[in-house]
């Protein structure tokens, strides 16, 4: 009994990887790409299209002619009970309808602009957000070289010190410059986490998809 409950948990674990392993999957995306996934996926974007979407909902609301407005009156205290209904209609001037649509239209066209302009400011920082991330890359790939040789020339320095061909402070010096460097280097790291965070998140990436960044 014991081996059958351990099998349909071994199984149960299996699914759930399963499952984890098809939700989270690569996505590759190209700097040419990057506008047509961010208006489909972008939180940003998608306020911006809400934006003037509510706008011109209100211009077609308040542009709508008015129907019949049916009334209904009933007086309960009256023996009688008597009861009324009342048929009314507002109506406009033509000009002065005429005068509401032509101010609304300037308004939905000036709210056209506007998402325009929202969307390409939104679409620049983005694509200054994925040039700095590749940049990210590239320094902290340098930055690594330079720690390893640094590293290296650390334990040679030690080994000098040792044989009597280095002075003391010259190998704290060695030293210090790769805890310096090692600094740099998990600060930089830090830092190229949490703008690929925010990136990510403006962009619409999901958490959990791991992301390349094609150079090409």
């Amino acid at each position: 009994m014991l081996a059958k409950a351990s099998c349909f948990l071994c199984i149960g674990l299996l699914f759930g990887a399963t499952i984890a392993e098809v939700q989270a999957g690569t996505l590759t995306i190209r700097f040419d790409e990057l506008a047509d996934y961010a208006e489909a996926h972008s939180p940003r974007s998608k306020i911006i299209k809400y934006e003037f979407d509510r706008t011109r909902a209100e211009r077609d609301e308040e542009l709508q002619w008015s129907n019949p407005e049916l009334s209904f009156y009933r007086d309960n205290v009256d023996q009688s009970e008597e009861s009324q209904v009342t048929l009314g209609k507002r109506f406009e001037a033509p000009w002065a309808y005429f005068k509401k649509r032509s101010s609304w239209n300037d308004r939905l066209t000036s709210a056209k602009l506007q998402q325009e302009q929202s969307g390409l400011d939104h679409l620049v920082a983005l694509k200054t957000g994925y040039v700095r991330l590749q940049l990210f890359s590239e320094y902290l790939l340098r930055l690594g070289q330079l720690k390893e040789i640094l590293t290296d020339a650390s334990h040679v320095a030690t080994s000098k010190f040792s044989e009597g061909h280095l002075s003391g402070v010259e190998e704290h010096l060695i030293q210090m410059s790769v805890i310096a460097l090692n600094a740099s280097y998990l600060t930089a790291r830090q830092e190229q986490r949490e703008t690929t965070a925010r990136w990510r998140a403006a962009t619409g990436f999901s958490a959990a998809d791991s992301l390349i960044l094609e150079t090409k």
